[in-house]
């Protein structure tokens, strides 16, 4: 019997909920897409800035869900999804699927304020992090 293939893409907190739920039938086959290798916890990034953490305490190596032999982490950005053809084109490969979830995470808003962007230190990455920590 062929498993049903599911492919997630993004590790947030929506992609790693939808992959525990899932990961407990057998039956199917999940594909986890990702950017990094890693789960980062997103609400403690402050306490990074502040050094009263290191990065290590917010996050958690992606393999660590991963557990499990119907389950498979590919560590690449994705760059394109054909709806059509139910493929994803990543950096190195195409991954084909039956079912996909979408789980990409968010961008900054800065609601139209001018000089934001250029101003402001968004706080959504350890890069994010660390360029706050340099600027202090």
């Amino acid at each position: 019997m062929k498993k049903t293939q599911i492919t997630i893409l993004g590790a947030g907190f929506a992609g790693i909920s939808a992959l525990n739920i899932l990961k407990k039938h057998p039956n199917l086959h999940i594909t986890l897409i990702n950017k990094t290798d890693h789960f980062l916890f997103t609400p403690l990034l402050p306490e990074v800035t502040t050094d009263r953490l290191e990065k290590k305490h917010i996050t958690i190596p992606l393999k660590e869900f991963c557990n499990q032999n119907n389950i498979r982490l590919v560590v690449e950005k994705a760059k394109e999804i054909n709806f059509n053809d139910r493929t994803i084109r990543t950096t190195n490969q195409s991954i084909s699927y039956d079912y996909l979830i979408t789980a990409p995470g968010s961008l900054t808003n800065y609601f139209g304020v001018e000089g934001a962007e250029e101003e402001c230190f968004a706080l959504k990455t350890i890069a994010d992090a660390k360029k706050f920590i340099n600027h202090c």
